[in-house]
């Protein structure tokens, strides 16, 4: 029978004995690990991806609350105690029912305090995440402004992982702005004005920066998980 054409690319090289065998690469892990039950925290991404924050020529990346907040700070004082509010993961990409409600119940609560002379929540303290996926400058007031425009208090924030993601998933819009452009316009802002007819941008001096309360010292910075 005549050799099949294809017959020298399936022969096989015989491994001659005592030969050292083909080094393998190393082993890495594959996969998440699990949360154990109960555990709130989930375990790190074995391969984060990064992207280096925006630059700043700032060496004291601390805001005493007094400074931006001079009436909330006083009265932490004078009663003793310092209340705040404190969410994260915001960001409303199924709609903003969800943030209204939540903004609904924080208000009320310090409408409940005031009416009743107890310390009232001086400010929110947003986790990060305020706009999903990519933090876009342009869904800021869907995301962040109109829920919150029934909130009668300060709102300070460190920036999540979606707000200075550049990366986007399959099928949304290319993201044009550099990472945490759209937090840092509305956070970090280098003098206060109004983007929204319900609340001025802030100016904290960073996306990850140390507040000094009365009471308490609030470190911001990101935990990647």
């Amino acid at each position: 029978m005549p050799a099949h054409r294809y017959d020298h690319f399936l022969r096989t090289t015989p491994i001659p004995p005592h030969s050292a065998p083909f080094s393998a690469r190393p082993h890495k892990p594959v996969g998440k690990s699990r949360r154990p039950p109960g555990d709130p925290s989930s375990p790190p991404k074995p391969y984060p991806r990064f992207i280096p924050p925006p630059p700043t020529n700032l060496n004291n990346l601390s805001l005493a609350l007094d400074v931006v907040l001079p009436d909330e700070a006083k009265a932490a004082e004078d009663s003793g105690t310092l209340l705040f509010h404190s969410v994260g993961d915001t960001g409303g990409i199924h709609g903003d029912d969800v943030e209204k409600a939540i903004s609904e119940v924080m208000d009320q609560q310090i409408s409940d305090a005031t009416s009743t002379k107890n310390p009232a929540p001086a400010f929110y303290y947003n986790l990060g995440d305020v706009v999903y996926f990519n933090g876009q400058s342009n869904l800021y007031n869907s995301q962040f402004y109109e829920p919150y425009q029934g909130y009668h208090a300060a709102i300070v924030a460190i920036a999540g992982n979606h707000d200075g993601d550049t990366s986007t998933r399959p099928g949304d819009p290319v993201d044009t702005e550099p990472s945490l452009f759209g937090f840092m316009r509305n956070f970090c802002d280098s003098a206060s004005h109004h983007d929204s007819p319900y609340r001025s941008t802030m100016t904290q001096p960073y996306v990850y920066w140390t507040l000094e309360a009365p009471f308490a010292t609030v470190v911001g910075r990101l935990l990647k998980r």
